[in-house]
């Protein structure tokens, strides 16, 4: 047998142990529930186990929006687009563990208001930004501390430089933010904009052209493996349905990778997610062969449609797929035996999509407009669990230094084990993570093909490596 299908059928196997739990996943839906303002809900990605956590009403905030996140505290936080003491939007905290919801603060039109995403945690502090409020009306970035409970606005947003932010901001390996915004810029088309924390430096680093790319952006950026920024715009592009985009920290240019037409996707409301392959994966709202939306897989030489919804599956998927082994899954706004929406998992060993619950108005919750999460040690990827659900090593092929990008927290501990095909090991490092990343010192490791596996005190994985 040719050794590298013997290379690659053992680390198949390998990663194939890794994911072969069964991930449960928690997300929200916008309406419904027994006060009709929502649900925190939790599910098995085999759609066993659903379980209702929490039922939203005006006074805990209603319509919950955008991603939950689960932070270094151990519990689940998010926000509210109404509802609250002013009726004007929350922050709220779940406690898995102890089953307990808290409203933490009531936003106001003067220093933030109606967020329709959730946050992400930098240090210790969970920063977010809301589409409304502020001077100009064109939203805040604020950042809420999760051991003082303070909340401060941290920057007005203006139309000259961007306007109303839709999806939150992603934590960057160079310790900024980075963001978009629907409106607003040079062209009132949107802007790509980086935040600094620690000086509270706002930049307008890419104006979407409203009379060519056109833009208005809504899903959430990824930094990819390269250390890009990629993302997609609801509108523009070729055909005028949206597209997918690149943006080049390093160089600062910006290149428009793939342009929707409709037939193969159209009009996209969320972000994409690199899967353990390496893969962008990600969801179009509308589009396909029924115009209710697609999933679909893309590189930066092929897009691939993977699945036409249609009624009876959900319809107009929003927010971001979660990978959970060969799992992607993901929530659908309407449609279903109720069209009150669905979710779902695509398989992608097996290329073939499974409708795993229906959702209703009065016992489920209806209309999800977020992705899913994973709390603690769950195997799955985005969006930013701390694990090593993650992990992946850049480049590779490497020569003498790989970097390990991870979820895992600034100042945590890693394992480094580097061992050959026969098992033998190499090498063996401690490493400490900071800003996501940890270098990997391989100049005394000769040329050749290795198992390298990254370990915390719970959790490991396995890839390959190439040393050149």
């Amino acid at each position: 047998m040719n050794p590298k299908l013997i290379i690659l059928s053992c680390l198949f196997l390998i990663t194939s142990q890794l994911f072969a739990q069964n991930t449960q996943m928690w997300a929200t839906a916008e309406m419904g529930g027994t006060y009709a303002g929502g649900t925190l809900f939790s599910i098995n990605s085999d759609g066993s186990d659903f379980n209702v956590a929490f039922n939203f009403d005006s006074w805990a905030g209603y319509r919950p929006m955008g991603n939950l996140f689960f932070a270094s505290d151990s519990n689940v936080y998010g926000t509210c687009f109404y509802g609250g003491y002013l009726n004007s939007c929350v922050i709220y905290r779940y406690s898995p563990e102890f089953a307990a919801y808290t409203t933490l603060h009531d936003f106001d039109i003067v220093h933030g208001d109606y967020p329709t995403s959730g946050m992400v945690e930098e240090n210790g502090i969970l920063y977010g930004n809301t589409s409304s409020g502020g001077p100009d009306l064109c939203g805040v970035i604020y950042s809420w501390n999760i051991s003082t409970g303070e909340y401060y606005d941290l920057h007005d947003l203006s139309s000259p430089f961007g306007c109303s932010p839709y999806s939150a901001p992603i934590a960057a390996a160079d310790g900024n933010l980075y963001g978009t915004t629907q409106y607003g810029g040079a062209y009132d088309a949107g802007v790509i904009y980086s935040f600094n924390p620690s000086g509270n430096v706002y930049t307008d680093i890419y104006d979407f052209d409203s009379s060519n790319e056109s833009g208005n952006p809504i899903g959430s950026l990824l930094q990819a493996d390269d250390g890009m920024l990629y993302g997609m715009c609801h509108d523009g592009g070729t055909y005028g349905q949206g597209f997918i985009y690149r943006y080049d920290l390093v160089n600062s240019t910006f290149e428009n990778l793939h342009d929707f037409d409709g037939t193969n996707g159209a009009h996209p409301k969320g972000g994409l997610i690199q899967g353990s392959d390496g893969i962008f994966y990600g969801l179009t709202t509308e589009g396909g062969q029924y115009n209710s939306g697609t999933i679909f897989s893309f590189d930066p030489d092929t897009y691939t449609k993977l699945f036409d919804f249609q009624v009876s599956d959900g319809v107009h998927p929003q927010g971001n797929l979660m990978q959970a082994g060969h799992l992607l899954c993901g929530t659908a706004y309407l449609g279903g035996d109720y069209n009150h929406g669905t979710l779902f998992n695509f398989n992608m060993l097996t290329d073939s999509f499974t409708k795993i619950l229906d959702l209703d108005m009065f016992n489920t919750g209806a209309q999800p407009t977020g992705g899913f999460i994973t709390l603690g040690n769950d195997i799955a990827s985005q969006i930013h669990s701390p694990g090593i659900d993650e992990v992946n090593i850049f480049p590779n092929p490497t020569c003498d230094v790989t970097i390990c990008k991870t979820s895992l927290y600034n100042n945590e501990k890693i394992r480094i084990t580097v061992c050959d095909l026969s098992g033998n090991q190499i090498l063996s490092q401690q490493l400490e993570i900071r800003n996501s990343q940890a270098k990997i010192d391989l100049s005394n490791v000769i040329s050749g093909i290795y198992f390298l596996e990254i370990s915390t005190a719970n959790q490991s994985k396995i890839l390959k490596l190439v040393k050149q």
